[in-house]
């Protein structure tokens, strides 16, 4: 896929403009978290002068974009597109530079520096799948034991180690890295996303409805079991509560059969994200808690969203928000998990004027320093920092 026009606007531009292709197994659909990423992130390096090119789960045939064979081919079509074309930098996610990563050790230094994207380390995410299903007293299909706890495991791991660098998200992945020896701490960085500018220029939320908002799919490692069993108990001390869903990708009614039956009048559900993004600005504003209680995430860029509105937030300790919320100062952390410290959380903030507006305060202040300029500084140091070494003089 050629290069897109930025969407950012230009800043100071690179000591060394370079040519980079960024690679996922994602469509390149900017609603879903990891392509939004990724598409904004490219938009950022382009506006500082580099050349952006992007590979898409798209650019596969239709037939072939089943999970299932993606796991098996992207690193190929990778392979392949690398081979075709010169960049100076390949920055693929994930597991998908199973295949270019020991060819580029395998071949002449020189052809480009590889640094492989942690969108989520997918081991981590592999362990809160398996916890999930012991508590709910499931068992995982051998079909996706085989082929994502077996083989997707495997493609991730070898692409991290026959990388030039790695860039994370958030401090649990890069330490998770560095811990298990696949990278020395030196070639591992951390780059945390930015806020769009609809997010960092809109007007404050007024903190004044007794409702809580989340934002994200409705899927297990969202912790939304426990968020069902948290609102429950909210809803016995907080009058008028009501909560919204939105960007669930299920439809309501499958959303809503997971409530029970008495709370489902206070529950609105969105199956997809409201687009224009102003349309989702306006229904954070409505809101005066935002809640992200995910058992594991590769950062959770909802969650810095919220701020930025002015929504304190009530997360876990994982991914993106274990690095930038502080509990008490701009915001509350609970343990993954733990239903009832969430809404005990969700409760105190809901009841306490004063608190959610001191701690929305700090919430935008530090929200606001994130921005894709800033991300697209610190790519650009990472790429410059291994660039010289794969190149041959």
């Amino acid at each position: 896929m050629s290069s897109t026009p930025s969407a950012v606007a230009a800043g100071p531009t690179a000591s060394r403009p370079l040519r980079v292709l960024l690679a996922t197994a994602h469509r390149g659909d900017p609603s879903l978290g990891s392509p939004k990423l990724i598409l904004r992130l490219g938009a950022a390096l382009a506006a500082f002068g580099h050349e952006v090119d992007y590979l898409f789960a798209d650019d596969v045939p239709a037939r072939l974009r089943d999970r299932r064979v993606l796991y098996a081919i992207f690193p190929a079509v990778v392979a392949r597109y690398a081979l075709k074309r010169r960049h100076d930098v390949i920055h693929v996610a994930s597991g998908d530079s199973a295949l270019i990563g020991p060819l580029s050790k395998s071949r002449r230094r020189g052809r480009w520096a590889l640094v492989n994207l942690v969108l989520g380390m997918e081991h981590i995410d592999w362990q809160e799948l398996k916890r999930f299903q012991v508590e709910r007293g499931g068992r995982l299909r051998l079909r996706h034991r085989l082929l994502f706890g077996g083989i997707r495991l495997r493609q991730v791991e070898l692409s991290i180690r026959s990388s030039d660098a790695v860039m994370c998200l958030c401090q649990q992945d890069s330490r998770f890295i560095v811990s298990h020896g696949w990278q020395p701490q030196a070639r591992t960085a951390v780059v945390a996303p930015g806020v769009d500018d609809v997010f960092l220029t809109s007007s404050l939320a007024p903190l004044d409805e007794p409702r809580v908002f989340f934002l994200g799919t409705w899927i297990p490692r969202k912790g939304v079991f426990e968020l069902v069993e948290a609102f429950e108990r909210v809803a016995e001390k907080v009058q008028n509560v009501t909560l919204v869903v939105a960007g669930a990708r299920r439809s309501a009614d499958a959303v809503l059969a997971d409530f029970p039956e008495r709370l489902r009048r206070a529950v609105t559900v969105l199956p997809v994200i409201p687009d224009p993004p102003a349309k989702l600005v306006e229904l954070m504003q409505s809101s005066s808690v935002g809640v992200l209680p995910s058992h594991y995430e590769g950062f959770g860029m909802a969650f810095l969203e919220m701020m930025s509105v002015g929504l304190p937030v009530v997360g876990t300790e994982t991914g993106g928000m274990a690095d930038l919320i502080q509990t008490g100062r701009n915001g509350l952390l609970v343990p993954a998990w733990d239903r009832g410290r969430l809404a005990q959380a969700l409760i105190d903030l809901l009841s306490n004027d004063g608190e959610r507006r001191r701690l929305a305060d700090a919430a935008v202040r530090t929200a606001r320093s994130y921005t894709w300029r800033r991300a697209a500084e610190a790519l650009t140091a990472l790429y410059e920092s291994v660039v010289p070494k794969a190149t041959v003089p």
